[in-house]
């Protein structure tokens, strides 16, 4: 018979030869064995989560609102939408699948439309899974969405320089990809019914890739008020998807600071004009309106980043993009830039000459930061 395992234990029959009960007894006792192993195997704990955003905590530190989403534009930490024909809406949606505190929502605007998401790994972490054997898993309901197909993507071109938008020419069934990715294996279309796990399985690492990327897709044009769910994404190594686990709360936020991350409280969309979470000082230094100046403030990431990330200044209270808060004013003075950007933090923020308004010594500044590192 054909084996089952590892995706099921084997059930096999009894076996009589007519000649000699003992070659019959032999063959039950090694049925048996195999049995016992691959039973003990199977029940082992799950297979570790190997990617940096599961989609099954409540860690969406960009914000939850995506309307007309850009096109090869982050949503949800570390997942890139991608799409062709209309800008879709995506939003992260509470407490709807099972298992998972809040999952993307990816609802069509405009008939014709296709769409998908798709996670990178860093260089560090793809290059021991070279060779290995890797299954991919995720969570998906649809409305009106009745197919969805799931991939692992490799990238064999300059390490962590990469080309975010996958798709070179959006196509029904499997995309074109863009150059120097990849497929590992060819796509199939999986239906959807209820909630169903979709799954990319038993696809070989090769030997030359640099990174991967977890891709999940529309293969076919979807209209107005179509949607579909994802979450509970997991990327493991194996032959077969097990069940789905996710890393403990903080190593998961982690991992996504790692790539991107905000002074600002989770709950607090980049921008937004609140002070918790701000750096604040009194400055020793007069900077006049329309003069430029440097403040030197360190600032230390919460986690150190695989890079050095690009850094926007937010003034407190206010909001505003590229600039600090005078609260002794109060004013904002814009043309505030990081200075000395490295992997764990900033030393100081310069200011240019593009505001009026003047900086005294004893004055209170205060602004939030958001450190972009994403590939």
């Amino acid at each position: 018979m054909t084996t089952l395992f590892p995706g099921a234990v084997d059930s096999y029959s009894v076996k009589v030869d007519n000649v000699t009960d003992v070659m019959a007894a032999h063959v039950n006792d090694l049925q048996d064995a195999v049995v016992a192993i691959e039973t003990a195997v199977i029940a082992q704990a799950p297979n570790p989560n190997l990617l940096y955003h599961s989609l099954s905590r409540d860690i969406w530190p960009s914000g939850l609102t995506f309307n007309d989403v850009a096109d090869d534009s982050y949503v949800a930490g570390v997942w890139n939408a991608l799409w062709s024909g209309n800008a879709p809406d995506v939003s992260g949606e509470a407490a709807v699948i099972d298992g998972s505190k809040r999952a993307i929502k990816c609802l069509v605007d405009t008939n014709g439309t296709q769409f998908g998401f798709v996670q990178f790994l860093l260089n560090e972490d793809t290059v021991p899974l070279r060779g290995k054997t890797l299954s991919f898993s995720i969570d998906a309901v649809g409305f009106n969405v009745t197919s969805l197909r799931c991939a692992i993507l490799e990238w064999t071109s300059t390490a962590d320089t990469l080309t975010s938008d996958v798709v070179g020419t959006w196509a029904a069934g499997n995309p074109t990809l863009a150059t120097n990715w990849a497929y590992i294996g060819t796509p199939a279309t999986q239906a959807l019914s209820g909630t169903t796990r979709i799954k990319a399985e038993g696809k070989t690492v090769g030997a030359t890739t640099n990174n991967l990327a977890v891709f999940v897709w529309t293969d076919a044009s979807e209209n107005s008020t179509d949607y579909v769910r994802l979450a509970n994404a997991k990327l493991e190594i194996g032959l077969t998807a097990t069940a789905f686990v996710s890393p403990g709360s903080m190593e998961e936020r982690f991992r996504v600071a790692q790539l991107y991350q905000k002074s600002y409280n989770m709950a607090s969309d980049p921008g937004a004009a609140v002070s918790e979470g701000e750096s604040r000082m009194t400055s020793v230094i007069a900077i006049a309106g329309s003069a430029a100046g440097t403040i030197q403030y360190s600032t230390s990431f919460l986690v150190p980043m695989y890079k050095s990330p690009a850094v926007t200044l937010y003034a407190s209270n206010s909001g505003t993009s590229g600039a600090i808060r005078n609260a002794s004013v109060p004013s904002d003075r814009t043309g505030a830039t990081a200075f000395a950007v490295s992997q764990s933090g900033f030393s100081a923020v310069q200011i240019s000459t593009a505001s009026a308004n003047a900086i005294a010594i004893g004055d209170v500044l205060a602004w939030q930061y958001v450190a972009d590192g994403r590939l």
